[in-house]
């Protein structure tokens, strides 16, 4: 079966806005260049019931971010991940929320990785303080820490107490950064175009070919 050049050049636009929607699906992916975090391991552990929140200051290393990591527990619960504007407050929780991810559903007992999207990515200033706030919408969570100042850059929150109630050197088990990058809109076109180029070339040489 053969094809004419307008022919072609649509199953060529075709197949690049396909995969620029299926670019976009990378979103759900693990984060593919971390600026953030606290490997661990893990040496201690806190809990606390909903309607409560617990927290990680961090310091950006990078202008931008759209997932969180972090090493969690929790049976039926809902967790959403809220990243506020420096510490504020009596326990650091009342910055300005800049973003908030869905709800996500912990839902695994002792000590699993829960990953939460941001719905854009959200601009940081480098070398500024944000929270990271993980707000328990229902039953109870438990987050996972290290009691060592593991990571320098910030510190674990816990609602309703002060930043120093416990120890500044307590630190959440984390990780943030963003996503693998999505090819723009207009280099999908770019490259549509281009082939489309091509194509169009090779069907002017056909066409002025002798006849045999």
């Amino acid at each position: 079966m053969t094809y004419s050049p307008s022919k072609r050049f649509a199953r060529v636009v075709g197949a690049a806005l396909l995969s620029l929607a299926a670019g976009s699906a990378a979103w759900a992916l693990p984060i593919a260049t971390i600026d953030q975090q606290n490997p661990g391991p893990f040496t201690g552990t806190s809990g606390l019931l909903a309607p409560r929140s617990f927290g990680q200051s961090f310091t950006a290393g990078l202008g931008a971010v759209d997932a969180f990591d972090f090493l969690l527990g929790g049976f039926d619960t809902q967790v959403i991940l809220r990243v506020r504007d420096g510490l504020a407050g009596l326990d650091g929780l009342a910055g300005n929320i800049l973003a908030e991810s869905a709800p996500v559903a912990v839902d695994q007992q002792g000590s699993h990785w829960f990953h939460f999207d941001l719905p854009q990515t959200l601009a940081l200033q480098v070398g500024k303080t944000y929270v990271a706030e993980l707000f328990i919408a229902t039953d109870s969570l438990g987050v996972r820490l290290t009691l060592d100042n593991s990571y320098t850059g910030g510190q674990m929150l816990t609602g309703g107490f002060a930043p120093d109630h416990f120890s500044t050197d307590y630190d959440l088990v984390f990780a943030e950064g963003i996503h693998a990058a999505v090819p723009e809109p207009s280099a999908v076109l770019m490259m549509a175009i281009g082939v489309a180029a091509v194509l169009g070339w090779r069907a002017r040489q056909h066409h002025g070919a002798p006849k045999h």
